[in-house]
């Protein structure tokens, strides 16, 4: 994939805010604001800037894959939802232990 590309967990800038790559079709970019998961933007890579910032990273768990923000932000890459799991959460401790 050439380098002006996003992919899953790429930090981009569209609009002048900052969002995360969380699905990728053709031409088109789904993001999200890696803090809150509440606003979720289907855009054209044409309208996003890369940000020169390490990608998070995308685990695979027991079937699934998740995103893992190195500030322990967990978002599904199925749903596309930031996931609320308390700290001591199963699937979230196991996640956060593969990031490192």
């Amino acid at each position: 994939m050439p380098n002006n590309l996003p992919i899953l967990g790429s930090y981009i800038s569209y609009k002048n805010n900052t969002y995360i790559v969380v699905g990728i079709k053709d031409s088109l970019v789904s993001i999200m604001c890696p803090t809150d998961g509440q606003r979720k933007l289907q855009v054209s890579l044409k309208n996003i800037k890369i940000l020169p910032y390490a990608p998070a990273k995308v685990i695979d768990h027991d079937g699934s894959s998740y995103i893992v923000t190195v500030k322990g932000n967990i978002i599904s890459v199925k749903t596309k939802r930031l996931m609320m799991w308390p700290e001591d959460h199963g699937i979230r401790t196991i996640l956060m232990s593969r990031i490192f």
